[in-house]
């Protein structure tokens, strides 16, 4: 079988990625083909999506222009292994495995041609953000590949300078975590004064939707857009005021700083 671009690893952000290159065309089903031992996985790729899957990485190798790596970080040596006698000089690699260093992936896999990206989920429906970098191997002609595949899961952003891709791990891989967490933690909020689930989710979520639709529109710093709505003495500010009581952006700042140690110690 060949195809422009072969998946290793079919978990969430794999399938997530797969969904989003679909989605807006940027290949289409016959072009891509998914690699993942969990034939559960590959078969609701098969069904859902209507790609082609196989249990065998070097099968899947054959013929792609463009290979992802999306395996989880402890999976990546022994996968790597397998990959490089089977990788093509002309084939471009680009990985999204969390915390794998450029040095150590082109190291596994006998490759300068090798791009680090880190997405995250709302890549599926073409709303992701996903930062990147290159390794001097990569051609202009790879990099303006990366970018178009990218911008098919939403905005692309390139760094020259690989320690950025560890923040954003925390920062944005991480961060749909920390939003739906949030939506969480507020929708239940909004039930437990009185509010119907359903009229408390749809609240909240349509709230959060708007008012990073007007932030986007305005490109007025956050704390001009929430001053806006706080009156002195008012019913934001003494939600505000428990807010800080509670110790929201320091905790914040911590769970951040944990997810970057994180990423870092993948690598190591």
């Amino acid at each position: 079988m060949a195809h422009q671009v072969c998946f290793i690893g079919a978990g969430a952000m794999g399938g997530a990625t797969i969904r989003g290159l679909l989605r807006d065309e940027i290949f289409q089903p016959s072009e891509i083909v998914a690699c993942d031992p969990a034939e559960d996985a590959l078969t609701r790729l098969r069904n859902d999506l209507r790609i082609d899957t196989t249990t065998d990485n070097t099968e899947g190798l054959k013929g792609a222009r463009v290979v992802f790596l999306a395996v989880k970080p402890q999976h990546l040596e022994v996968v790597c292994a397998g990959l490089f006698p089977s990788l093509q000089d002309e084939q471009l690699v680009i990985s999204i495995v969390a915390g794998a260093r450029l040095s150590t992936l082109c190291a596994h896999l006998d490759t300068r041609r090798v791009v680090r990206a880190i997405p995250n989920t709302p890549a599926q429906v073409g709303a992701g953000v996903t930062l990147w970098t290159a390794a001097d191997g990569v051609s202009p002609s790879d990099l303006e590949e990366t970018r178009r595949i990218l911008r098919g899961l939403g905005i692309e952003l390139h760094t020259d300078d690989e320690r950025h891709i560890d923040m954003a791990t925390a920062v944005s891989a991480s961060g749909p975590a920390y939003a739906y967490l949030i939506l969480e933690a507020w929708t239940d909020a909004g039930v437990r004064i009185g509010l119907p689930r359903a009229m408390a989710e749809q609240l909240v979520r349509e709230t959060l939707i708007g008012s990073m639709r007007l932030q986007e529109a305005t490109g007025r710093h956050p704390a001009d857009l929430r001053a806006q709505v706080t009156s002195p003495g008012g019913t934001t500010t003494a939600a505000l005021q428990a807010f800080e009581e509670a110790g929201l952006r320091a905790s914040f700042g911590k769970a951040i700083a944990a997810a970057f140690r994180r990423s870092i110690e993948l690598g190591e």
